[in-house]
């Protein structure tokens, strides 16, 4: 494994962002990205030596901005 990042988000978005990352999993197979905990939601993203650091970079991307959107609409309903 050359890559290892650890995203904490906070739990009141997991119900919002947890889906849209399952599907985004689906699409990216060389990039690996799991649930590690649930309050905060922590997720972590690995990639082997065979991964550039672009694919880790564009995942880690992609993720930021599926919280952005998630943290849109939690505050749209408020």
């Amino acid at each position: 494994m050359k890559y290892k990042v650890n995203l904490i988000i906070p739990f009141a978005i997991k119900n919002i962002i947890e889906p849209e990352i399952l599907d985004y999993k689906k699409n990216f197979k060389r990039v690996e990205v799991n649930f590690l905990k649930e309050d905060p939601l922590e997720i972590e993203i690995k990639a082997s030596d065979s991964v550039s650091l672009r694919a880790v970079l564009n995942t880690i991307s992609k993720l930021c901005t599926i919280y952005e959107k998630s943290l849109d609409l939690v505050n749209k309903n408020e």
